[in-house]
């Protein structure tokens, strides 16, 4: 099965988040592709992640929104600087977490490695 065009997952996101990246998009595969510059999509894919990342109730969104926002360092190395208060925060946070700290790490390592 492929995954659907990467703006549609982000316009899907924005208006129901149940779907969107979880459901309909392999969310860790968000921040390499071109689309997000070409349609720019980047800033609202970022929120959207942020915001995914935050939540309590789901483990494994939380732990694939941090490896989404990691691999903004591959995708658009260009962009961490931009970004770097948000990925920063999103990567420090859970450090503090059991369930999500080894993500956490691998997140914080990329997103170190681009700064």
């Amino acid at each position: 099965m492929t995954s659907p065009p990467m703006s549609r997952c982000v316009i899907a996101a924005d208006k129901e988040p149940a779907l969107g990246m979880t459901a309909t998009c392999p969310p860790f595969q968000f921040m390499s592709d071109p689309v997000l510059y070409q349609e720019k999509l980047l800033k609202p894919a970022v929120v959207l992640l942020e915001k995914r990342a935050t939540q309590k109730e789901d483990k494994a969104l939380r732990v694939l929104s941090l490896h989404a926002l990691s691999n903004m360092a591959l995708g658009a190395p260009m962009k961490v600087k931009q970004y770097r208060k948000v990925l920063l925060e999103k990567c420090l946070v859970p450090l503090r977490e059991p369930s999500v700290t080894a993500e956490a790490m691998d997140a914080l390592t990329k997103i170190l490695a681009e700064l």
